[in-house]
């Protein structure tokens, strides 16, 4: 009996971590309508620029310090952090750009 609860709160536990991370993935997804608010923001910017600048932060920027999530800040805030982070990173001006996209785009709204 010990063994069918443990293994019963085990599944549990295990279904309510998947269904977590997949809310919060949902959450941080990049959807058409967030590509139509870059373009306004940043002309001829597409989904797979926001998707190639959330890639590009997320493999570089949090190899620093602990990965912020960009509604965490404005984008006035992100925009006087990007560039100097891109220099001390040695990102390509292009790579800073999708950063810059990506983070602006999701940024808190004022």
């Amino acid at each position: 009996m010990k063994k069918q609860l443990l293994i019963l709160f085990s599944l549990l536990f295990l279904v309510s971590c998947i269904r977590y991370k997949k809310l919060v993935a949902d959450k941080n997804a990049i959807t058409e309508t967030d590509a139509s608010r870059a373009n306004e923001m940043f002309p001829g910017t597409t989904l797979a620029d926001l998707q190639k600048g959330k890639l590009i932060y997320d493999a570089n920027c949090g190899k620093c310090h602990k990965l912020h999530q960009p509604d965490s800040r404005s984008a006035d805030s992100w925009n006087k952090i990007v560039p100097p982070m891109s220099r001390k990173a040695k990102l390509s001006q292009e790579d800073e750009s999708l950063i810059l996209r990506y983070v602006v785009t999701m940024a808190k709204k004022n």
